[in-house]
């Protein structure tokens, strides 16, 4: 196995090979225990959204296994980016995971090496949102990094500012379950029969479409609602930031006008008790910023001569990945 990036991998014995559906309890398995997850139940509905159900399309997945079994794990999530009539698909390096008794052995680098090799050709870019402790790793690897990804952000006032960052922990993963919120994702899919997901202009976005979006967010395992504003909806769900409640409006359908985005915006925030809220850039009510972002990493797969840029990101791309 060669090395990427100029990074050589460790010599192992341990054997790489794809992942097949019988596989998953261990795979579920290794990465409760390298993760952390504690949910079971759960857990197992967000791998088989993510990994299994994607719209996308099914990822690319690799295990190590030794005598003893599965030890580590390496998914690539599909997803697909356009601008325009020119479409890039990529896969999301995500829930890597290394059993504790396999760490240190280079699986992960071998797991990586291997899965960029075979997606050479199938694949077009691979990204991730990667934390400090694992990119090192990817830079080594030949990723770059592009920096924080920016989104909109609003305070419900000095009093949800200082809640806000007295409470700058991880966020839940569910929702605030708030059912008189707006409408159900299929019901506004269904009124809105030909709508454009997001304008496409010079910026690249991720390619939605009606499939897409209901997987993403009707599908699932996680609760969100739809909001009516002037010309579309505005997909949105609430969660906790420790004692502060954040609403992430998740991805916006439909060219609203400014004055519907503000007064939509406020009147949400106040239904669910925001302290604050996470939008699309640029989005009429709130304040763009790249200080509240995930780390962007990428790199270029097979005959794609440079990554996509800029990238039009909503919240709704970057969570819960």
């Amino acid at each position: 196995m060669g090395a990427i990036g100029g990074y050589a991998p460790a010599v192992s014995t341990d054997h790489i090979r794809p992942a097949t559906r019988d596989d998953l309890p261990d795979i579920l398995r290794v990465c409760g225990e390298a993760l952390g997850w504690s949910d079971p139940s759960f857990d197992e509905a967000v791998f088989r959204w993510k990994h299994v159900d994607n719209a996308f399309g099914p990822s690319f997945l690799l295990v190590s296994e030794s005598d003893d079994g599965i030890n580590a794990v390496r998914p690539m999530m599909r997803w697909r980016f356009r601008s325009g009539t020119e479409v890039v698909h990529a896969v999301r390096a995500v829930d890597t995971a290394t059993h504790p008794s396999a760490q240190g052995r280079g699986l992960f680098t071998q797991l990586t090496t291997e899965a960029i090799r075979e997606l050479d050709g199938d694949a077009d870019l691979v990204f991730n949102t990667p934390n400090d402790k694992s990119r090192p790793g990817y830079l080594k690897l030949g990723w770059q990094e592009y920096g924080r990804i920016a989104f909109g952000v609003r305070f419900a006032g000095v009093r949800g500012v200082r809640r806000s960052i007295a409470n700058r922990t991880p966020a839940t993963k569910t929702s605030i379950i708030t059912p008189s919120l707006g409408i159900s994702i299929d019901d506004a899919l269904s009124q809105l029969p030909d709508f454009s997901a997001r304008p496409f202009a010079t910026a690249w976005t991720t390619d939605h479409t009606a499939d897409t979006l209901r997987w993403r967010f009707a599908a699932g395992p996680i609760t969100y609602r739809a909001v009516p504003t002037d010309a579309g909806y505005l997909i949105v769900r609430a969660r906790r930031r420790g004692d502060a409640v954040e609403l992430v409006v998740a991805h916006q359908i439909g060219a609203a006008s400014p004055r519907s985005l503000r007064s939509v915006l406020a009147e949400t925030m106040n239904a669910v008790g925001a302290h604050h809220a996470l939008t699309p850039t640029n989005f009429s009510g709130a304040i763009t910023t790249s200080l509240v972002g995930p780390v962007l990493t990428m790199r270029t797969i097979g005959s794609l001569d440079a990554v996509p840029q800029p990238i039009d990101w909503s919240p709704g791309d970057i969570e819960l990945f």
